[in-house]
């Protein structure tokens, strides 16, 4: 079902829909701080995971513009996201596009996957991109507060 409204075309999608795509190993967890219903996918690693956040609300999404399907490398340690973060639109073509998301988050989630943060011990390394460089950097740095270990990557 779809409808036209503001700059593009908006694809209503079902709870069905949504879970009917998602691999069977998805599973509809509780996330604080969010209204969002949200789907972790296993990695193989204890910590993290792949999680995905859609503001989809009873049966259906909500309107054009208010919903965008997100998905996330997730830590249980660091508590929240902690890269790879990218967002899906609501068009004709969200399988398509969600699909070649997951699959990018699959292949790249080691880069998330560097351990805890030896001057905090609080946070995990990630890789990050910079003007002179990849480095990585503890996951609790937030806009200039929190840790701020970096280690340059050779």
């Amino acid at each position: 079902m779809s409808a036209r409204t503001g700059s593009g075309p908006a694809t209503v999608i079902t709870a069905e829909q949504f879970a009917e795509f998602l691999p069977p190993a998805a599973e509809e967890v509780e996330c604080d701080n969010t209204s969002e219903r949200v789907w972790e996918l296993p990695l193989p690693t204890d910590d993290l995971s792949i999680r995905v956040f859609s503001t989809i609300e009873g049966e259906t999404s909500r309107g054009y513009g208010e919903d965008a399907i997100r998905t996330v490398v997730w830590s249980a340690k660091a508590g929240g996201p902690i890269g790879g973060e990218t967002k899906t639109l609501r068009i004709d073509t969200w399988r398509k596009n969600l699909q070649a998301k997951l699959e990018s988050a699959y292949a790249n989630w080691r880069k998330f996957d560097h351990g805890t943060c030896p001057e905090c011990g609080e946070g995990v390394l990630c890789e990050r991109e910079g003007k002179y460089g990849d480095f990585l950097a503890c996951s609790t740095w937030k806009g200039g507060r929190g840790c701020k270990f970096t280690r340059n990557l050779d």
